[in-house]
Parts: C-alpha cells; structure tokens; sequence
C-alpha cells in the first residue's frame, strides 16, 4: 500500500493518492474520520483519492482497508493513515 501519513495545509488543495497492489483489483475504505472537507473516493481500480480544502487543523488518523473479495470470507489489508494539517502562516 502507499505511505502511511500525508501532510495538508489549512484553506489549500490537498490530494493524496491510495495504492494497492492484489488480485482480484480490491475495493478501498476507511475507517475513521477525516476533516469535513476531505473526502475519501474508491477510484475502482485499486486507488483511492483523499482531496478537498481542509479547514481543520489537527491530526486524523483513519485505518484505509483494501478488501479483496465481495464474500462473508473477504481478504482484508489493512493499514493505519494519519493526515495531518497544519496552519496556514
């Protein structure tokens, strides 16, 4: 999967870019929260896209998951993120 933190700057673009590597091609949550204004979006084709303008400043850590099947029995990977947004100064 990709780095485990992302740092973003309170009133600016932030994205970040989730990536798995499996077979079949997973599925991507989170677990968590993020700042309001992130938004966490399984691009279907093992990424994920974390962007928006946070306007919270602080750490927030999410646990992202790749599953790789539709099953009861899925595999799961997991992995702890923390985004951590700092003030703009």
């Amino acid at each position: 999967m990709s780095p485990n933190a992302a740092r973003a700057v309170a009133g600016c673009n932030f994205s970040f870019t989730v990536t798995t590597m499996g077979i079949p091609v997973p599925s991507i949550d989170k677990k968590g929260d993020l700042p309001d204004d992130v938004r966490f979006i399984d691009n279907g084709d093992g990424t994920a896209t974390l962007s928006g303008t946070p306007e919270t400043v602080g750490e927030f850590r999410v646990t992202v998951r790749a599953k790789f099947d539709k099953r009861a029995a899925k595999y799961v990977a997991a992995q702890t993120f923390t985004l951590t947004v700092v003030a703009n100064d």
